[in-house]
């Protein structure tokens, strides 16, 4: 009884972890390619669920991989698009 109300509270973190992945595509530029990765990490930590191997862990893992890829993106786009600014078209 007691494993089966920690798995509960184990499944319950992993959820709302899987929720914090679709935060960055809101705060991010808008484009589909955030939406895109925030939806692949999301389905991979909700795979995990199902393994039952270290769920919390790869759900982080995953969701601090979806931050950072995300804000690579901006960073590079940001980039660009003072690039194109600066050549005046």
């Amino acid at each position: 009884m007691i494993s089966n109300i920690f798995f509960v509270r184990k499944r319950k973190l992993t959820i709302m972890i899987i929720l914090l992945n679709f935060l960055f595509p809101i705060f991010s530029i808008e484009g589909l390619i955030p939406w895109g990765i925030a939806i692949g990490c999301a389905a991979i930590s909700y795979k995990n669920i199902k393994n039952g191997k270290k769920i919390i862990t790869k759900s982080f893992t995953y969701l601090l991989a979806n931050g950072l890829i995300i804000l690579s993106y901006n960073i590079i786009i940001n980039s660009i698009i003072k690039y194109i600014a600066k050549l005046g078209l």
